[in-house]
């Protein structure tokens, strides 16, 4: 389902610090790849940003999970793909992740087993500098 809204959970390379994961604790990391959010058109029945963003929450174990907010997945085009890094303590088995609109309503909710986080894909792009990842976002089906 997830997919369907265009929303891809990615487990990121080892090491990566793009989108904000060097800034986020020690834990299992994530990336979520969100589709894009452009201006509203009067005339178009699709909506301008279908997903707003995205939260994880610990179900089962303790702490909390650290989070970044959207950021553009290529640098310079805020209209476009945006990224999310996670952070999830070791020790939690369980979180529910909530696909939120822009208005904060709930899109979609699912709780996950973290050990099924190994079934996640890695993403396909390149990493040509430390720190920085590029999306190959033709591989994403997009809004």
């Amino acid at each position: 389902m997830m997919n369907r809204l265009r929303v891809y959970p990615f487990l990121p390379p080892a090491g990566a610090t793009a989108f904000g994961l060097g800034t986020l604790a020690a834990g299992q990391h994530l990336w979520v790849l969100l589709p894009s959010c452009r201006q509203p058109d009067p005339e178009g029945p699709r909506e301008p940003c279908p997903v707003g963003r995205v939260t994880v929450e610990t179900m089962g174990g303790t702490g909390v999970v650290a989070s970044t907010e959207p950021m553009p997945a290529v640098a310079g085009q805020a209209e476009g793909r945006r990224v999310q890094s996670f952070s999830i303590p070791s020790g939690v088995t369980q979180v529910r992740v909530k696909i939120l609109r822009r208005d904060d309503g709930v899109r979609y909710e699912v709780n996950l087993e973290v050990a099924q986080f190994s079934h996640f894909d890695h993403p396909e792009g390149t990493s040509a500098h430390p720190g920085e990842f590029a999306f190959d976002l033709a591989r994403y089906i997009s809004n």
